[in-house]
């Protein structure tokens, strides 16, 4: 193992509450804090013998890139179609842009919300992308071509960016993007695609 893509947990984690845990899959409360402590570790420990990307800083870089930027906010209104968001979008900065993606931006609270203490949000938080997201982007590469991208969701959306225009992961294309799909009976997830050898993949049916 040469090279490790990461994704350091930031106030994305926040948003995992007692009443949308179980729609973020999450079995309990995350104590934010601790997790960052624990990864900043975990990080500390691969840097002895390896090379650690961060999802972050890629994801900045090819930010800087007008027409990826452009291509991400497309993507994102087709899961949030919200024309105010994707003017915001595109007036940030790339580094803020990323924070949004990632954290999510909370809606402005009505008076029964603010009555309740509920919180929504117009662009959903990534909680799940530094642990069950993180694991069905093991890099699949044969013949240096990204052979396989999962389900369309938030998570596919920056992955694909980072992979398809990021120098450091060049590879020579995708044989299948699932992030264009708009299948709800069909996933394609990292675990389900084996690399036997260069030239051939077993893909595990459901």
């Amino acid at each position: 193992m040469r090279t490790v893509l990461v994704h350091s947990p930031g106030n994305e984690l926040l948003a995992v509450t007692p009443i949308p845990r179980a729609d973020f899959l999450y079995d309990d409360i995350v104590d934010a804090d601790l997790a960052k402590r624990e990864h900043r570790r975990f990080v500390q420990v691969l840097e002895r013998f390896c090379e650690v990307l961060h999802v972050r800083d890629l994801l900045t870089d090819v930010l800087e890139d007008p027409e990826v930027r452009e291509l991400i906010i497309r993507e994102t209104l087709d899961v949030v179609p919200l024309e105010p968001l994707a003017s915001e979008l595109r007036g940030l900065p790339p580094a803020a842009v990323v924070t949004l993606l990632i954290e999510g931006k909370e809606e402005e609270p009505g008076p029964l919300s603010r009555t309740l203490n509920e919180s929504s949000y117009s662009l959903p938080p990534l909680p799940n992308l530094f642990s069950r997201e993180m694991r069905r982007w093991r890099s699949i590469k044969t013949d240096d071509r990204l052979d396989a991208l999962p389900r369309a969701m938030d998570e596919e959306l920056i992955m694909k960016a980072i992979f398809t225009s990021h120098p450091k992961l060049g590879n020579k294309g995708i044989v299948y993007d699932g992030s264009v799909e708009r299948r709800l009976n069909h996933t394609l997830e990292g675990g389900d695609v084996h690399p036997l050898r260069e030239d051939v993949l077993a893909h595990r049916i459901q």
